[in-house]
């Protein structure tokens, strides 16, 4: 059977973010992780999954040592722009105001201070289909970035 226009439109209506790859330049980070600090220790275990039409990604992180926390991905298309909202089990909130999506890469910014100190910096890369980078860095006034932490995803087989 083949879909009309007016079908097509009805579904792009209903389902915005399903046709439009800005809003799926994450989804290599779709799945259950086991994240490893660079040692190889176990840091937690992660399952994001794609909710609201697939606009938003949700993740679902259970901490090694107890921490337990969930996030909000998504593209803001009024904005232009790549948002991360972080909630944990201490009370703990970050908002990734801003990020850029590019070459299987998905970087999110906090707004920081107003001197310049305290930006966060969150980079997602694909390394294949069952490897993520999740590397977290911080900056000081000077402007030099410092890892605040360094994660490989290894994706747990189904």
């Amino acid at each position: 059977m083949t879909e009309t226009v007016t079908d097509a439109q009805t579904r792009l209506a209903r389902t915005p973010c399903a046709e439009d790859a800005r809003y799926h330049a994450l989804d290599f980070w779709i799945g259950d992780w086991v994240a490893r600090v660079p040692d190889g220790r176990e840091a937690g275990r992660n399952t994001i999954l794609p909710i609201l039409e697939g606009c938003v990604l949700s993740e679902n992180w259970t901490g090694a040592i107890g921490l337990t926390g969930k996030s909000y991905s998504f593209f803001d298309a009024k904005r232009s722009t790549w948002q991360q909202l972080w909630v944990d089990d201490h009370g703990d909130v970050t908002h990734f105001t801003h990020g850029t999506a590019e070459d299987g890469r998905v970087t999110f910014f906090t707004d920081g201070e107003a001197d310049g100190s305290g930006v966060r910096r969150l980079t997602f890369s694909r390394i294949d289909a069952d490897h993520v980078r999740q590397h977290s860095e911080t900056s000081s006034a000077s402007g030099e970035w410092t890892t605040e932490y360094d994660l490989a995803y290894e994706r747990v087989p189904a």
